[in-house]
């Protein structure tokens, strides 16, 4: 695993390199000790060849962020670059990750000075600018922006209930994952197609407090069957008695 991720990017030619390795149920190292050698084995890799390597170790326990598929991913991505984001994890994760990255490309003396310079870039507009610009450069929509709508929509939109009143205990990422499979934003075989539009929106995170009647989440397909994506939603998501702590997001970083 750690000789395929790195040659790709030392091939590309990159002298700094940041790597967000995954843990948790959605990820592929289930565990952290596991994680933790991926991530020294690809740094140690990258320094071998005089390469300027970080890599940090984030929770994928639960989805990062509030939407899971093609178009509802980019239309949160647009939020957090807009400085509109909710999600305070998939916040934090960003400027944490591009702080490092700016770092490394010699760009900032320092990953607090590149941090406080991101957050001004977010604070002014000029992230969406940028992205903005990357869209026109590669043929696309750039009013995608400010007219979300124009994303791929699905022709179905089912609401899954919370059925009980408690606090969200965990959210299984890889059973989410199995939903929005089965929704079409995933592929079960290479060959599968991709449904951009399709997707699932999450109301609430792990630690959050909700009543039964409440929407929990909410399915995209253009499948008229949702059947199993609401069964492994309704798996994925346990709501109990007791207070959660939100977890964060960030375990370590290896340099």
């Amino acid at each position: 695993i750690a000789s395929s991720i790195m040659s790709k990017k030392i091939a590309a030619g990159a002298d700094a390199i940041v790597l967000d390795v995954k843990v948790g149920s959605g990820a592929f190292m289930k565990s952290l000790d596991e994680a933790r050698r991926l991530a020294a084995t690809m740094v140690g890799i990258g320094k071998s060849l005089a390469k300027r390597v970080t890599a940090v170790i984030t929770d994928m326990d639960e989805p990062l962020g509030y939407e899971i598929g093609n178009a509802n991913e980019v239309k949160e991505a647009i939020a957090v670059l807009k400085g509109q984001g909710e999600d305070g994890r998939l916040i934090e994760l960003c400027l944490l990750i591009a702080s490092h990255m700016a770092f490394s490309a010699g760009v900032f003396s320092d990953v607090g000075t590149a941090r406080k310079e991101l957050e001004g870039i977010l604070l002014r507009g000029e992230a969406i600018h940028k992205f903005k610009e990357l869209i026109v450069a590669q043929g696309g929509n750039p009013e995608v922006i400010d007219r979300p709508g124009k994303l791929p929509q699905a022709r179905f939109r089912s609401e899954l209930c919370a059925g009980r009143s408690g606090y969200i205990q965990s959210i299984n990422a890889e059973l989410v994952g199995l939903s929005a499979m089965v929704l079409g934003a995933g592929r079960k075989t290479k060959t599968d197609t991709i449904d951009p539009s399709a997707g699932i929106t999450l109301r609430k995170k792990a630690g959050d407090y909700i009543s039964k009647d409440e929407v929990i989440a909410i399915m995209q397909t253009n499948f008229d069957d949702h059947a199993l994506a609401a069964e492994y939603l309704k798996r994925a998501i346990i709501i109990g008695d007791e207070t959660v702590a939100k977890k964060d997001v960030v375990y370590e970083i290896i340099a």
